[in-house]
């Protein structure tokens, strides 16, 4: 397999596959902070193989790609995967990069169904490479959401200070995005109908219900402020929706993230 075409190198991480891109962008980026090391972030499958979109891979191509990313400047590295600690996939790539393991764990990432999962740290060494456990949640932003849709008072703007724009080249995007709030997962459906806040007259039916694609979670009146009206989504969401091809992970959002999901939308800061 040719890794080097699947992976995306940041200046402290590397990214392994698109599983990669939705673990780094909803919990490693965002909850595990880079505090020093370089970051490899790949998908770990619960047989204990390494995965990327769909293929297994070695922790020999790990190292390949770790060796290859010209921001690393042979510091420690912190490798990032879920599942895979029965298959020594870190001490396997540590002896390929010939290096000591710092802080193996016996566990990556929870669940808090299955409640306390504190793992065990191995003491590091003096150079600094062992670092503390943090537990890793899933986060999620909401977007697309003003002060209109809330009773009280919110730390979010008015519906008239979103940026717009009518551009050719947003345009363009906008209609690419439209398409990928409408097509993913409902989490919450509502029947009520209000008319457009931008005043226009249309009626939304159905406008507060609410959609993710387990990083973000939105209304369905975005499409129409987005296709209608010129509303600017945020780079960061524009860039994901990209990288996902303008299609929605169709396998990102299951019962915790539903509800994820609805704590986010509705939360008053």
């Amino acid at each position: 397999m040719a890794i080097s075409l699947l992976v995306k190198a940041g200046r402290d991480h590397r990214e392994l596959g698109r599983e990669a891109r939705r673990l780094s962008t909803m919990s490693v980026r965002e909850h595990a902070k880079n505090a020093g090391p370089h970051d490899v972030i790949v998908h770990g499958s619960t047989r204990g193989v390494l995965g990327v979109d769909g293929q297994d891979t070695n922790p020999l191509q790990i190292v390949e790609a770790v060796r290859g990313n010209p921001h690393d400047e042979g510091g420690c590295v912190r490798l990032l995967v879920c599942h895979s600690g029965v298959s020594g996939v870190g001490q396997d790539g540590a002896n390929g990069l010939g290096v000591p393991v710092r802080a193996p764990t016996t566990k990556v990432g929870v669940m808090p169904s299955l409640g306390s999962q504190e793992p065990f740290l191995e003491p590091g060494g003096p150079d600094g490479c062992s670092f503390p456990w943090r537990e890793v949640k899933l986060a999620m932003l909401r977007i697309g959401f003003v002060r209109e849709f809330f009773e009280g008072p919110v730390d979010l703007p008015g519906i008239h200070e979103l940026t717009r724009s009518d551009s050719g080249e947003w345009q363009e995007t906008a209609a690419f995005a439209v398409a990928y709030l409408t097509r993913s997962p409902v989490v919450a459906e509502f029947t009520e109908t209000e008319q457009c806040l931008l005043g226009c007259g249309e009626n939304l039916v159905g406008c507060s219900s609410l959609f993710t694609d387990g990083s973000w979670v939105w209304r369905r009146d975005l499409q129409h402020y987005v296709g209608r009206h010129g509303v600017v989504l945020p780079s960061e969401f524009v860039e994901r929706m990209r990288e996902c091809g303008w299609k929605p992970p169709a396998d990102a959002v299951d019962a915790s993230v539903a509800r994820l999901a609805l704590q986010t939308a509705w939360q008053v800061d």
